[in-house]
């Protein structure tokens, strides 16, 4: 019996093949293809076709049945695209995991057509991917396709009532590639959700906004290097689009090109020199200056002046230097590259105008010479995903004054830091010396120590005297009973208790002001004295102000706590005003909220 209601289950379920198929399942999934395109409909599959029940299990038969029933629990032993022709020599592809339509081949795509009904309510269109239009989220020409044929990616034909009143389909398409083999494109592309294209040719250029009828929803607009000209009013009234970049083959822009492009604020233009340029071009335009690359050869570009200058120094890393505020970050992962006087870094050229320098995070090391004898450089900002400073990478950087190294950082090259004649000031937050030879502080003359943590393992940092005053997450803080003139003490914050000002120096007869916000990377650093700024102890019961064993320190505004082993059994009580919480730290090492 139970072998008669399973065969009856595959009888009234399965009407598509078996092997090497995927199909849809309630909409979902991918439908099976051979050498002609999608298989519709699937061919019924036969109780005869899996096996004869005297050889195989009813439990292998419910394997298959679930194979094809829940595709999407296998999608791994199943094909991933759907597939066709779309012209006599012209075939797409769409893969349903990535989104992409493929075009490919050569010569003209089909036109193509559809239906409605009298409200607009349903409507069919006959290109052949058309069942499938939610899954395409990019849709990618290739070289070779001359003509993209009528209503492609439409949803109606053009009949403007309908177009108001029917709902849009591909609706999940947001970006577009036209190669330049295309010389003519049909009423192709009118759904609202495209927001990034890429034109490679003068046609599709100048055909821009007939070609996309939701041009005034696109943000992002990339040329290639087969456009020569951006035309009249090429991209007028594109009111969303925010970035643009231009090949160095553009040797023109016309008139009112870019004119009410209200949010454009990223215009790249990778030339040498500026494309001749109408004077209003950017009318009514957001657009302040023009972001050029190392290579460009002017003060001023397109008639705006330049706001910044871009390039790359490593497989994954880019570098932007602004030069109204001297300002070059670089972003990205991986590694840097290598730089030698005959091959410089690409920013050598502006090096008189850099004044400040970030390395962002994902940046693994900064190259030989990288910015060798940029001496206006007087900030340097590193991040903790660094592990190697190249050889005469900071080199002559005269105006640098402080330094912080993280402890993700192994090795530092040759001259890594010589001649940094103001520097004055190291913090190393390691605990093993990274690898190096005695030259990284060459003729660094005001660099008479390196401030490193309490249980580094060295008594040098590359070649340098050390002071043993970081205290890092997790370790405890040892307070003398007495402090003499020249001790300092340093405190790194944890998670926990936070600071906003980084590395806050406190010098005698000052007193400390914490933010009440506070950042988890920032630190605090107190140098000690016998004029500390301490008042009467709040344990002190003889009236005669602190003893030897207790000691206040005042922190006004703020939530800090101090992580301490006191030395010799003393007591410090750390006070907060401004509705701050106290605690009194015992000389047992026990913290009292007072």
């Amino acid at each position: 019996m139970l072998k008669n209601k399973f065969q009856k289950l595959v009888s009234l379920t399965l009407s598509f093949t078996l092997i090497g198929l995927e199909v849809p399942c309630n909409g979902v999934g991918l439908i099976p293809v051979n050498k002609n395109g999608p298989v519709v409909p699937p061919a019924k599959v036969e109780i005869s076709q899996i096996g004869a029940a005297s050889k195989v299990s009813i439990e292998s038969y419910k394997s298959k049945i679930t194979d094809i029933v829940s595709p999407k629990k296998h999608k791994s032993k199943l094909q991933e695209a759907y597939s066709g022709d779309c012209g006599d020599d012209a075939k797409w592809i769409l893969n349903t995991e990535t989104g992409v339509l493929t075009i490919w081949g050569s010569g003209r795509m089909n036109d193509y057509d559809g239906s409605v009904d009298f409200y607009c309510w349903r409507y069919t269109m006959t290109c052949p991917w058309w069942n499938y239009r939610n899954y395409v989220k990019s849709v990618e020409i290739r070289e070779g396709i001359t003509y993209i044929g009528k209503y492609s990616f439409s949803a109606l034909p053009n009949d403007q009532y309908c177009m108001q009143h029917a709902p849009l389909t591909f609706e999940n398409l947001n970006s577009v590639t036209i190669p330049s083999s295309v010389q003519e494109i049909g009423a192709t592309f009118s759904t609202d959700s495209i927001t990034s294209v890429t034109l490679n040719n003068d046609y599709s250029v100048a055909h821009f906004r007939e070609c996309f009828s939701g041009y005034a929803k696109v943000t992002t607009v990339t040329l290639g290097e087969g456009v020569t000209e951006i035309p009249k009013d090429a991209f007028s009234g594109c009111v969303k689009l925010k970035s643009i970049t231009v090949p160095a083959s553009v040797n023109s822009i016309g008139k009112t090109a870019f004119s009410f492009c209200n949010s454009l604020t990223d215009f790249k233009y990778l030339g040498t020199n500026s494309p001749t340029t109408a004077a209003n071009a950017f009318d009514d335009c957001s657009l302040t200056g023009i972001k050029v690359t190392s290579k460009y050869q002017d003060t001023e570009c397109c008639g705006l002046p330049i706001t910044s200058i871009t390039g790359h120094c490593g497989s994954n890393l880019n570098w932007e230097l602004q030069p109204s505020t001297g300002a070059l970050v670089v972003s990205g992962s991986g590694q840097m590259i290598n730089y030698t006087d005959n091959s410089p870094a690409p920013w050598s050229t502006f090096k008189s105008s850099i004044k400040s320098v970030n390395i962002g995070y994902g940046a693994t090391s900064i190259g030989n010479n990288a910015f060798i004898s940029c001496d206006n450089v007087a900030s340097v900002i590193l991040p903790s995903t660094l592990t190697s400073i190249g050889n005469s990478a900071f080199s002559g950087c005269e105006n640098l004054k402080t330094l912080s190294l993280d402890d993700g950082i192994t090795t530092i090259g040759s001259n890594a830091f010589s001649s940094c004649k103001k520097l004055s000031s190291v913090n190393f937050y390691g605990l093993t010396e990274p690898t190096n030879d005695q030259t990284a502080f060459s003729q660094c003359d005001l660099l008479v120590e390196v401030t490193v943590p309490i249980t580094y393992s060295k008594n040098t940092f590359c070649g340098i005297p050390i002071a043993k005053t970081i205290i890092l997450p997790g370790q405890t803080l040892t307070v003398p009973t007495e402090a003499s003139q020249t001790s300092s003490l340093a405190l790194t914050s944890t998670p926990t208790y936070e600071f906003t000002p980084a590395k806050t120096i406190i010098l005698p007869g000052q007193t400390l002001t914490v933010p009440t916000e506070a950042s988890q990377t920032s630190s605090l650093a107190l140098t000690s004295a016998p004029t500390y700024e301490f008042t009467h102890s709040l344990d002190s019961d003889d009236g005669n102000g602190p003893s030897s064993k207790d000691t206040i320190l005042e922190i006004i505004g703020g939530v800090v706590a101090l992580i301490a082993a006191i030395a010799g059994g003393a007591a410090i009580a750390i006070k907060c005003r401004n509705k701050c919480q106290c605690i009194h730290i015992e000389g047992n090492g026990n913290a009292v909220a007072v």
